[in-house]
């Protein structure tokens, strides 16, 4: 059976918590609970339609829900009197993307041909709650019709899409414009969502001291800034302000505490003693008023990029201090974009990061794939840490960090050199540019994926070393990452598309605890006399070994397989229990 749209998964998610508490169940003769709640997905729908493309609350959304008996094929209506359109939706929700096929679009284009014809008997008692609304729209002049359809998939048949084109081309004869047809495919759903997680570009003026302009061959401008300026952007503007950079403040450390005592103690030295900060901007306009000395300028996209440390630091020593124009400067490079190659952005981030202590981690927060995965995890109230920060060391079941995610994407790729990757070398699996993280992150890695990835992970880590007793201690302890490769190769549990784990705990406990008692009695017969680590650690080892485990998995499914009901044994050489809590 093909598995759901990660998109989908992720959109049924948010229409249960958005629209579900408003719009109450349809319950029809012979319908099972499944049905019921297709039903009232579909509903959800049509009112998120309404919700985004109306801009409207999810209340007011969901009241313009009219999808029942005799609603002659619309599913919503909504008079958006600012914006003076009078919105009329068909949705159809199904898990594997179906489309409303022919029948279902003619009978909306017929129900859209009804209301504008006002035959309003022909709709049912919620459409007639609408009445007034539907005629006070009918009224206004040059009113925009918008029919929107709105289902899982992307793709409307042929003689669907015809209907559709039929009725604008006949409507729009004699009214050019009055109707127009918005399709909400689930990508298109699934953007809006992500768009509530993205930064808008921030708009700044900036005062610079001492300023000299960089014409060729991209323009740039380098100058002082006060301190003062940097705690108000950081105040007005917090994490927004270095969208672009590889981290975010990190709260106290040597290096900021020393930036804090220089601004305290000395601060006319603090220019002296800082590298300084480097924005990239899309435009720079110096306002006809700037002077060499002291000039304004009107800065469009702008991002620290380098500096995050230093403006922090000011900005919490700020909250104690008061922070005057003539308290403090730090030189400050502005690089505008404008006519710059499309990568030039990431190649300032890097370049201008690179001389100072970071790890190939932090560069993973440039790949376009870490920011998506990000903006995708937040439509689910799923935090993804793609960049160091305070608040990336916090651990619960709603966070994460890149790093766990690609411990977790690397154990259960099923791959053994990645495996040992994992244990021998971190560095490899987390290198942008290296062979390993490209196979982790992918342009398809869906946000479902990796979290189910990272909940499935915590869970089995936990009972791994819950087991790190008695003889078992080592082999629990080096062997994991093995252990769990193997899991991934046989476990369909690990590729269910849920974000949530709970009820798949039972099962993945149990095949974990079958596939290591396995490995376990197959180390001990492995010709290799090295101990679990080195055994870990090495490439050629490990996969012979894999080898053999999994030559021992298919020698016991063929026996299975002859014999129907085999009487259960118990494991020989290692058993495995619940995690223990933290007081035992």
């Amino acid at each position: 059976m093909p598995q759901p749209d990660p998109k989908v998964v992720q959109l049924t998610e948010v229409l249960k918590a958005r629209f579900f508490a408003f719009l109450p169940n349809l319950n029809r003769p012979g319908w099972n609970d499944p049905q019921v709640e297709q039903n009232k997905l579909t509903r959800s729908l049509a009112a998120f339609a309404i919700a985004k493309l109306a801009d409207v609350d999810n209340s007011i959304a969901a009241a313009t829900v009219i999808d029942d008996f005799d609603d002659n094929g619309i599913d919503a209506v909504f008079f958006d009197r600012p914006g003076n359109r009078l919105f009329l939706v068909q949705s159809k929700f199904k898990a594997d993307g179906g489309a409303p096929d022919q029948g279902e679009m003619k009978k909306f284009a017929d129900g859209i041909r009804d209301l504008l014809n006002q035959q309003y008997n022909r709709f049912n008692d919620a459409f007639q709650q609408k009445l007034t609304e539907v005629e006070d729209a009918l009224e206004q002049t040059h009113l925009k019709v918008v029919a929107v359809v709105a289902w899982t998939g992307n793709t409307l048949a042929a003689h669907a899409q015809r209907d559709v084109d039929d009725l604008r081309a006949e409507l729009n004869q004699h009214h050019p414009d009055r109707l127009s047809v918005e399709l909400l495919t689930i990508d298109r759903a699934h953007g809006l969502l992500i768009s509530e997680h993205v930064h808008a570009p921030i708009r700044v003026t900036l005062t610079l001291e001492n300023w000299y302009p960089v014409r060729s061959p991209l323009r740039a401008f380098y100058g002082q800034i006060s301190v003062a300026q940097l705690a108000a952007l950081y105040d007005q503007h917090a994490k927004a302000l270095f969208e672009r950079n590889i981290r975010y403040y990190m709260g106290s450390s040597g290096v900021n505490d020393a930036i804090a005592t220089t601004l305290r103690d000395e601060p006319a030295y603090l220019f002296y003693l800082n590298n300084g900060l480097t924005a990239i901007c899309t435009r720079i306009t110096p306002k006809p008023t700037a002077k060499p000395d002291k000039g304004e300028f009107e800065v469009e996209g702008f991002s620290i990029v380098n500096g995050a440390q230093t403006v922090g630091s000011i900005a919490g020593l700020a909250r104690t201090m008061n922070l005057t124009d003539s308290v403090g400067r730090v030189l400050i490079t502005l690089v505008e974009l404008a006519q710059a190659p499309a990568d030039f952005g990431t190649r300032v981030t890097y370049a201008r990061n690179f001389q100072n202590q970071v790890r190939l981690v932090d560069f993973a927060a440039l790949d376009k794939n870490q920011v998506r995965l990000q903006r995708e995890l937040a439509i689910s109230g799923i935090t993804y840490h793609i960049k160091p920060s305070v608040e990336a060391e916090r651990r619960d079941d709603n966070t994460f960090k890149l790093e766990e995610a690609a411990v977790a994407l690397a154990c259960f790729s099923g791959k053994t050199e990645i495996a040992v990757a994992v244990k021998k070398e971190i560095g490899k699996v987390l290198d942008r540019k290296g062979t390993i993280y490209p196979e982790l992150f992918k342009d398809n890695t869906s946000a479902v994926s990796v979290c189910r990835a990272v909940r499935a992970y915590r869970f089995l880590d936990a009972i791994l070393t819950s087991n790190e007793i008695g003889r078992e201690k080592l082999f629990y302890r080096h062997l994991r990452y093995f252990i769990l490769h193997i899991l991934a190769r046989k476990s369909s549990v690990l590729r269910n598309p849920d974000l949530n784990i709970e009820n798949d705990k039972t099962t993945l406990s149990r095949e974990l605890n079958d596939f290591a008692t396995l490995i376990y009695n197959e180390v001990l017969r492995f010709p290799s006399a090295k101990g679990y680590l080195a055994l870990s650690r090495n490439v050629t080892d490990a996969v012979q070994l894999s080898r053999q485990v999994m030559a021992a998995i298919s020698a016991r499914e063929q026996a299975a397989s002859v014999a129907p009901n085999p009487p259960t044994q118990a494991p020989t050489a290692v058993s495995l229990t619940p995690p223990r809590s933290a007081t035992t």
